[in-house]
């Protein structure tokens, strides 16, 4: 099977994911407005879950839970996720 950083992989977020996702974008939103301070019509940062997936290229969803992640640490999304685009070469 080919896979790519790049590609889409959807997720479970647990409830502490979820809560940490939210200050992340939080904190990311503030600091763009700071340093936007005319634009008026922000749209804030979001995930959209369906039935509790959300879609993630797979370096965005380690580039935010990564430092979140390790051995005996709560989970921050179900470990059994989708690879909904992965090539199968036979």
């Amino acid at each position: 099977m080919m896979f790519n950083v790049n590609d889409v992989v959807r997720v479970r977020l647990t409830d502490l994911g979820r809560k940490t996702l939210a200050v992340l974008r939080a904190k990311a939103n503030e600091d763009l407005q700071a340093r936007f301070p005319d634009v008026t019509t922000f749209q804030a940062l979001t995930v959209t879950e369906v039935d509790g997936w959300s879609e993630w290229q797979l370096w965005d969803l380690m580039a935010t839970f990564g430092s979140f992640c390790g051995n005996g640490r709560a989970l921050m999304f179900e470990t059994t996720f989708e690879l909904p685009n992965a090539k199968v070469l036979l």
